[in-house]
């Protein structure tokens, strides 16, 4: 299942299905991370900083962690250590995606 992540040939409409946090097995996930032009990766996890492995397409990294592991957060070419905008579930749906095809999602602000 890791080799999956490992590679860069995973094809997708959806980023959320390869990037971010996935379950890899019982007591372990992966947070896979899209960075184009780094030659290394570094995220904070749970207060360590940790080099993430290279994937291998250019700008893929992944890490394998521990199910347990809440603060997660990736460095930025800026320094900024922030969280990984993929390791959260879509806020758009398949409807509004439609909708705004159909350019007809008159009411998108209203929550």
């Amino acid at each position: 299942m890791l080799e999956t992540y490992k590679s860069s040939h995973f094809i997708s409409h959806d980023p959320h299905a390869f990037l971010g946090r996935h379950p890899l097995d019982d007591d372990h996930d992966v947070i896979v991370a899209y960075r184009p032009g780094f030659l290394d990766c570094y995220l904070q996890l749970d207060g360590k900083m940790v080099l993430m492995e290279k994937g291998e397409g250019e700008g893929v990294f992944f890490e394998k962690i521990s199910k347990s592991s809440q603060s997660i957060l990736l460095y930025h070419k800026s320094g900024l250590l922030a969280h990984d905008p993929y390791s959260f579930t879509a806020q758009i749906s398949d409807v509004d995606q439609y909708l705004f095809a159909k350019g007809v999602h008159y009411n998108s602000m209203i929550f």
